[in-house]
Parts: structure tokens; C-alpha cells; sequence
């Protein structure tokens, strides 16, 4: 009975470990896709913003064209 309840210790040790690591490499996924996410989310941002720069410049260049 004895080594049998060591085995269980071990595997069970084992299982918890597994799934600690489990755990840590999920939330470091997390936490890669959630700059991702935020990163992307910023350059959309700024480009949007460029673009309306661009075509604010192109309307004041048209008028000036036109006048």
C-alpha cells in the first residue's frame, strides 16, 4: 500500500506540475495576443489619422487647382 500511495503522490505531482505549466503558457499566449491586439489596434489608428490628413491636404490642393 505504501508504494502505491507514492506512485499516486508522483503522479499526482506530476499532473499538477503539468498543469501549472499549462496555466503560465496560456496566460503568456494571453498576454502576446493581447499586445498584438492592442498594437494592431494602434496602427489602425494612425494610419486612419494619416489618411485623413492626406486627404484633407488633397481637398485644400484641389482648391487651389481649381481657384
Amino acid at each position: 500500500m505504501k508504494k502505491l500511495k507514492g506512485k499516486f503522490r508522483d503522479e499526482l505531482q506530476k499532473v499538477q506540475n503539468a498543469e501549472a505549466n499549462q496555466a503560465h503558457n496560456y496566460q503568456l499566449m494571453k498576454m502576446n495576443l493581447d499586445d498584438e491586439i492592442a498594437n494592431t489596434e494602434n496602427g489602425i489608428a494612425q494610419k486612419t489619422s494619416d489618411q485623413a490628413a492626406a486627404n484633407g491636404t488633397a481637398s485644400d490642393a484641389k482648391r487651389q487647382l481649381v481657384d
